[in-house]
């Protein structure tokens, strides 16, 4: 199309080759650079990242302890539990 519509507007057959391949060669480019800069020149809060929150020595340990059938288990005993199934 791109080849086409530059042939007609040109006229000439080696012109408009010339404009097509520049353009399938550079389109990709300008493209990246276009994202690019929509990127940098965005809405900061579009590029706020939202991270979850800080957790604890405790907070890990105690998710680190698992119940199974409403009893609490300690670690030690997680490798004979999943033993038993």
């Amino acid at each position: 199309m791109d080849f086409t519509a530059n042939y007609v507007v040109v006229g000439d057959l080696a012109t408009a080759a010339g404009l097509s391949a520049l353009a399938f060669v550079v389109g990709p480019f300008a493209y990246l650079g276009h994202e690019k800069l929509w990127d940098y020149y965005g809405s900061p809060r579009d590029r706020t990242l939202d991270l979850p929150a800080a957790r604890t020595c405790c907070q890990l340990r105690a998710d680190a302890d698992h119940t199974l059938n409403g009893a609490r288990l300690l670690r030690s005993d997680h490798r004979h539990a999943r033993a038993r199934g």
